[in-house]
């Protein structure tokens, strides 16, 4: 009967020391997979701090290009149009007073044009 409690104890010690490795087999495990988020983690908050000051080069961006956008809508708002023409034609002459001359006159920058009065007298 002692050496099969002596069987019994050795097979027991043996059970224990295996139950003792896989503890701490998953122990090792548990603090792996708790690593692993903790360096997600990290890796997110890396990433979180470089997309804040990107951002707020983007928004200052945007709000100056706003601020652009409106400074030249307003420059082109303050240019208004006070007289609308054409050229005088060679059928303007044919078709009307022998005395009609054109009262306008084109330059050839197309930019400017000159008025004179003499047109009806």
């Amino acid at each position: 009967e002692i050496s099969r409690l002596r069987a019994e104890n050795t097979a027991q010690k043996l059970e224990i020391e295996s139950l003792t490795a896989t503890i701490r087999n998953l122990s090792v495990e548990k603090t792996h997979s708790v690593l692993v988020p903790v360096e997600e983690y990290e890796s997110m908050l890396k990433q979180v701090s470089d997309i804040v000051p990107m951002q707020e080069s983007l928004y200052e961006s945007e709000r100056r290009r706003r601020e652009l956008h409106n400074k030249l809508q307003e420059v082109r708002g303050n240019i208004r149009i006070f007289v609308r023409c054409r050229p005088f034609l060679e059928s303007d002459a044919e078709n009307s007073i022998d005395s009609m001359q054109p009262c306008l006159s084109f330059y050839k920058d197309d930019t400017s044009i000159s008025l004179s009065s003499t047109a009806l007298t």
